[in-house]
């Protein structure tokens, strides 16, 4: 069970990692029992990414059917667990293939607890660009800046070099961006034909006499190809 000494350990090494310092490795714990324990930052920063989806739902961008609570809480439950757990099993083989599996508990682990500290800098950044219009920019500065500790972390835990360590850093946004939309597709399934606005072929005088004038000019076979199709469309219309 996660203790206050283990809590604070981890939060204030990705802390020091954030700072761009290495030292902040040596207050990971990366024994197994430490690897487990850092999965638990998936749950202190539950509440913090239920808020930015909350954010979002408050603020829908007007297209699209009403959204249903109910298929928007399973929906983002299951994707918010695959997203801390498959890149962790993706992990296992890349930092195999890289020559680094000695280092990988010591990696998940430090990416865990970064992880933490990411959601509780995007929260605000959200909530602060959706608040005041000047500062729409500031999720995606905060992005740019979660990819640059993301690859610090993977350099320094796995003792990569500058160009491998953009490895993690690509399948973590891989992931990231399929299991995104993935939730989307599944929370915002497209309308089906019956809910699509219909549009009406009905034509005002001045638009009949135009088509008139125009079909006197086209050959007797296809001028009455395109009568009867005008008249079905008018007998459909509402």
């Amino acid at each position: 069970m996660l203790n206050l000494r283990d809590l604070s350990a981890g939060v204030y090494g990705a802390w020091r990692m954030a700072w761009a310092d290495a030292g902040g490795l040596a207050h990971f714990d990366d024994s197994e029992r430490g690897f487990w324990l850092s999965f638990w930052a998936a749950v202190i920063a539950a509440p913090a990414y239920a808020l930015v989806v909350a954010i979002n739902v408050a603020t829908p961008d007007g297209s699209g059917p009403p959204i249903d609570g109910t298929r928007l809480l399973m929906v983002e439950l299951i994707a918010y667990v695959i997203g801390w757990t498959a890149f962790p099993l993706a992990m296992v083989t890349v930092a195999d293939k890289l020559g680094r599996a000695q280092f990988y508990s010591r990696y998940i682990v430090a990416n865990n607890w970064g992880g933490l500290l990411e959601m509780t800098a995007f929260l605000p950044a959200v909530a602060a660009a959706q608040a005041f219009d000047a500062l729409t920019v500031l999720p995606a500065l905060v992005a740019i800046a979660m990819f640059a500790y993301q690859w610090f972390i993977a350099r320094t835990a796995l003792s990569l070099s500058n160009r491998q360590a953009l490895i993690p850093v690509a399948v973590n946004f891989v992931i990231g961006l399929t299991v995104a939309l993935v939730a989307r597709e599944l929370i915002d399934p497209p309308q089906s034909p019956a809910s699509k606005p219909q549009v009406s072929m009905q034509m005002s005088p001045e638009q009949r006499a135009q088509f008139e004038a125009t079909l006197d000019q086209m050959p007797a076979e296809r001028a009455a190809i395109f009568r009867q199709s005008q008249g079905r469309d008018a007998s459909q219309a509402p």
